[in-house]
């Protein structure tokens, strides 16, 4: 597997007219705060979102008008990966790559070559073995606070 990290993240409210955008570091990136429902959460799961999981947000997180665009560096070079609603879109630099709106047969596809690295698991309606979503290749690494395991 090459090289993966995140560099920053961008969730924009389309409604709202806001943005905010949080850099990351090559290495252990620390989110905390000093209360709760501060966002580290959100932040998080969006992430997540990005790369094609479906997470619970919080009930007053409105995930329909957020664009996220998520910067990864991949052995140094910089992909960004855009997701409004149920579209994807993917660039290297500024050459856009791809726009699906299909994240197993789009946006999995697309991201396993770039980050040389795939996880497939069984699927649960057909027992098939086929290709995880992209996000899978982080899940080990998150547990939601609110679902836990299950």
């Amino acid at each position: 597997m090459k090289e993966v990290y995140f560099k920053e993240i961008m969730i924009a409210d389309m409604q709202n007219e806001t943005a905010r955008i949080q850099p990351f570091e090559k290495g252990l990136n620390v989110v905390t705060s000093v209360d709760n429902h501060m966002g580290k959460s959100s932040l998080l799961k969006s992430m997540y979102y990005t790369l094609g999981a479906e997470v619970d947000f919080d009930s007053v997180w409105d995930k329909q008008s957020k664009l996220y665009v998520a910067t990864l560096s991949v052995m140094g070079r910089e992909y960004r990966i855009a997701r409004f609603m149920k579209r994807f879109a993917v660039f290297d630099g500024d050459t856009l790559l791809k726009i699906t709106d299909s994240v197993t047969n789009g946006l999995a596809p697309l991201l396993g070559e770039i980050f040389d690295f795939s996880v497939y698991l069984p699927n649960k309606e057909t027992g098939k073995v086929e290709m995880a979503p992209p996000a899978f290749t982080f899940m080990p690494y998150y547990i939601d606070q609110d679902k836990g395991w299950s």
